[in-house]
């Protein structure tokens, strides 16, 4: 037998979540029920919940985000990364 959990979250987080569960080969409700396996098995919740450093520190803003993933890519495919001149980090900074 099985129940139904309802939960409700954001439209964007729902979709992102989803896309990354379909990556693993998984459902939301296979991804749900492995979470739920686990705080049974460990008595916990199975990471830890500390608050996000990105929304703690502005450097982190969503622009400074992009132009660090955009760097970290290509490093990752051996490209040189992106750079930017002194004008533009103040230009992004605020």
């Amino acid at each position: 037998m099985s129940a139904t959990l309802t939960v409700r979250v954001d439209d964007a987080l729902k979709t992102q979540a989803e896309a990354a569960f379909s990556s693993m080969g998984l459902t939301t409700t296979g991804a749900v029920t492995v979470f739920l396996k686990a705080v049974v098995r460990e008595q916990r919740i199975p990471f830890d919940v500390v608050a996000d450093p990105y929304d703690a520190d502005p450097y982190f803003n969503p622009a400074n985000r992009a132009v660090l993933n955009r760097s970290i890519a290509a490093a990752k495919r051996g490209e040189f990364a992106e750079t930017a001149t002194l004008d533009d980090l103040e230009t992004m900074a605020q």
